[in-house]
């Protein structure tokens, strides 16, 4: 981790005294402590108006970047982000600017804390991505910063009361768990391919109430194992048991265990949601 930050602190030094560059964070799985030996550096770039030119990038990575490795340079749409290899690292850079993503931060913001953000196609599931800009946010780890620019968006995204209870509430998913019931019953019948489309909707309501319980936002789904260890309110040896919801075999006795995991998950859920909203009486 420590050469990963010393890589991400290097590659940031070149655009620190840019006018235009207003902060520099590290973020992914840097960020979160999580990184490992297959993990890329990524940086989020704050800036005022524009990104840096593309020559002006490309002259200050041509310093930085690995002999006879490519340097790549894209713009998507409104999007810049570059790519290059340090010290051995693979390096993401995204450029993000700086009004563009307070009204996309207020727009999600509003979306979320009033629970519109339903996927019309899993109806009573929260959309994790429609609040993934949030998380990114709130993880950020700051390297450089000028005016607070960072340290404003990072508080600007504190995760709201409302949005944890759009997501313990959940629609009907407690009082009527049709998704439940949908999913004991291919499991029954060994309709494998039916049984993990409700498997993963199953799973996306267990993660989304375990984050809500803890007040904070998924950082997407390559970490959520790592990171949950260290929440408190979780039912008992959560991960283990939800790695086994999602991994044991498609036979019989494989979809009768993921059967029975459903089952109890949902009702120490449910629990331990109940106690949360009577808690606010």
């Amino acid at each position: 981790m420590a050469r990963r930050l010393a890589v991400a602190n290097r590659v940031a030094k070149p655009f620190r005294r840019l006018p235009q560059v207003l902060a520099i964070c590290t973020c992914g799985s840097v960020a979160l402590g999580l990184a490992d030996d297959e993990s890329d550096i990524d940086l989020a770039f704050l800036c005022a108006a524009r990104a840096p030119g593309v020559d002006e990038r490309r002259k200050r990575y041509a310093q930085l970047a690995d002999a006879g490795k490519d340097i790549e340079l894209n713009a998507l749409g409104a999007n810049t982000f570059d790519s290059l290899t340090v010290d051995g690292f693979q390096v993401e850079i995204n450029f993000h600017i700086l009004e563009k993503l307070r009204r996309q931060i207020a727009c999600a913001m509003e979306t979320t804390s009033l629970g519109r953000a339903v996927s019309s196609s899993a109806p009573g599931v929260l959309g994790r991505f429609a609040y993934m800009v949030l998380s990114d946010i709130q993880y950020w780890h700051i390297l450089f910063e000028r005016d607070r620019a960072a340290t404003g968006l990072k508080h600007q995204v504190v995760y709201p009361e409302s949005l944890r209870r759009t997501i313990l509430q959940q629609g009907r998913f407690w009082s009527d768990p049709h998704i439940l019931y949908e999913h004991e019953r291919a499991c029954r019948r060994r309709d494998v391919f039916y049984a993990l489309q409700c498997q993963r909707k199953l799973a996306d309501h267990f993660l989304q109430t375990v984050f809500a319980l803890n007040r904070t936002y998924c950082p997407g789904d390559k970490w959520l194992l790592q990171f949950m260890r260290k929440f408190k309110q979780v039912p008992a040896n959560f991960g283990p048991r939800f790695q086994a919801f999602l991994s044991s075999a498609n036979d019989a006795s494989g979809l009768r265990r993921k059967n029975e995991l459903a089952h109890h998950l949902f009702r120490e859920l449910h629990e331990m949601v109940k106690l949360d909203l009577a808690s606010e009486k």
